[in-house]
């Protein structure tokens, strides 16, 4: 969860040195590699607030908002490999009550699996939905799937089948956990050969009407 951003900084690096001159671009990746190193930070904050048994800062979040802050920060990912993003998101979607910076890491990580699982010129498709009293949030990939010996494997610690110096297997794992401590469920599905399905459900957040005063009849 550092290294993303980080690695989001350094790319936003490359591209400057590729193009000197253009002072647009660079002052936009300057914002990126600011959000970047600002997300990095709060990951640290945050496992030091773990590790001091914190609690974590919910309030409440649009995923819409989320997801578009997310796309920003893998644009140069999904650029390099020619991946297009689609992204479906309900314009009416209620918000939920979460963690902004622990939701944000979720999405990236997910994205990230599904930029590498991608092929070249491929697509991810990213789609918002409210189903009754929750909302969805759906990643999926065309890639080459996972294979259904290990697709129940993938969210435990320490599982990966990237390789050596590519991956801990710790980010399902860690995504599990916030989605399960903000109340909700994550759940893949795949097909191999066509792709991989990650679905983020999460309740709907409620809004407590204040009490009204009853009205006093005069006399």
């Amino acid at each position: 969860e550092i290294n993303n951003p980080i690695n989001g900084v350094r790319n936003c690096i490359y591209a400057i040195r590729g193009d000197l001159d253009n002072h647009e671009q660079t002052t936009s990746y300057l914002e990126l590699m600011d959000e970047g190193l600002s997300s990095a930070s709060g990951v640290i904050d945050k496992l030091l607030g773990f590790a001091r048994k914190q609690q974590t800062d919910p309030g409440p979040v649009n995923l819409n908002d989320a997801v578009q802050a997310v796309q920003r920060l893998v644009e140069f990912n999904l650029n390099r490999k020619g991946i297009r993003l689609e992204m479906d998101l309900d314009p009416q979607l209620p918000e939920v009550l979460a963690d902004r910076q622990l939701i944000q890491e979720v999405m990236m990580n997910l994205l990230l699996n599904a930029i590498d699982a991608e092929q070249q010129d491929g697509l991810i498709r990213v789609t918002t939905r409210q189903e009754t009293d929750r909302i969805q949030l759906v990643v999926q990939d065309f890639g080459s799937g996972i294979a259904p010996g290990i697709l129940d494997q993938i969210f435990d610690p320490f599982f990966t089948t990237k390789k050596t110096g590519e991956g801990t297997g710790l980010g399902l794992s860690i995504c599990l956990s916030i989605v399960q401590a903000t109340g909700g469920t994550l759940e893949a599905t795949s097909t191999a050969e066509e792709g991989t399905c990650f679905t983020i459900s999460l309740p709907v957040l409620t809004v407590t009407e204040p009490a009204t005063k009853p009205e006093v009849s005069k006399p």
